[in-house]
């Protein structure tokens, strides 16, 4: 095989690749969608032949063979960056979801959980905040004084963006790795991000689908919260306030679960979802 031989295989295979990472993660994204799911994965199967054909025909099998094995690799790739969306606001019962959801069998990658993991000591989150704002949030192990970094931001829109951005990035990185490690390795069909920021964070809802929202009215929400943080109401208030308002959320999801019922009725839409998240994976 000449240079020139080498560089068209190469750029192909490139091209091939990714493309197929696209198809893989469209045709997921598109789960609701099946005139546009069916459509493109008959147009990429096409094209791929046509593909496959032409090294086959110009380079020889074994040329061919690895064109097809990268496309199933891009495929696979593509397939597994998309995850189930589970989100709601504060003290709306997405805890008992998530918790209902692992116990039918769904793998859940908790962000709050991810986020206490990127800020240990010796991770790059963890010296981009000390960077930020001082050893004084530090403990005397060096992990982070929590109490203290939040009386920091909570009050003060600037300094929660600086925090945002000391952590965002590696929280959303450390859910990706192990999103594709659960779906592409492991070969888990149901995994969940389950993220409390999920759309505030401007990228996550383009990697979920279908997205659940929990939610209850206001009311509820403010009754559960002020009972289970022990709070007074104006400060139960604003902590409702400083997220997402609830309705917005319900729009840009596909699935909304109503708990303004009692637990048990919570349960069983949880049961219901899951059975339908199994058709859709």
């Amino acid at each position: 095989m000449g240079f020139g031989a080498f560089v068209r295989d190469s750029v192909l295979a490139l091209l091939i690749l990714s493309a197929s990472g696209l198809v893989g993660y469209f045709r997921r994204r598109w789960a609701y969608r099946p005139l546009h799911k069916y459509g493109l994965t008959l147009g990429a199967m096409l094209v791929g032949a046509g593909a496959y054909m032409f090294l086959r025909s110009n380079s020889g099998t074994l040329a061919a063979l690895v064109l097809l094995f990268l496309t199933m690799l891009g495929f696979a790739a593509g397939d597994g960056c998309v995850a189930i969306g589970l989100t709601g606001g504060i003290a709306t019962g997405k805890s008992t979801v998530s918790k209902r959801l692992r116990e039918k069998g769904a793998v859940i990658i908790d962000a709050d959980v991810v986020a206490r993991q990127v800020v240990e000591p010796g991770q790059p989150a963890h010296r981009a905040i000390v960077a930020a704002f001082g050893k004084d949030v530090l403990n005397g192990d060096r992990t982070l004084d929590r109490a203290k970094l939040g009386s920091l931001v909570f009050n003060d829109p600037a300094k929660r963006a600086t925090l945002n951005a000391c952590t965002h990035k590696h929280i959303l990185l450390a859910m990706f790795f192990e999103l594709l490690y659960l779906r592409v390795v492991k070969r888990a069909k149901l995994v969940v991000f389950d993220a409390p920021l999920l759309f505030e964070t401007r990228i996550l809802e383009y990697f979920c689908t279908p997205i659940v929202v929990v939610a209850c009215s206001e009311a509820n929400q403010l009754t559960r919260l002020m009972a289970r943080d022990k709070l007074p109401k104006d400060q139960a208030t604003k902590r409702i306030q400083a997220q997402m308002p609830l309705a917005e959320k319900a729009v840009k999801a596909n699935i909304v679960l109503d708990n303004d019922g009692s637990p048990e009725a919570l349960i069983k839409l949880v049961d219901a979802t899951y059975e339908t998240l199994k058709r859709v994976y």
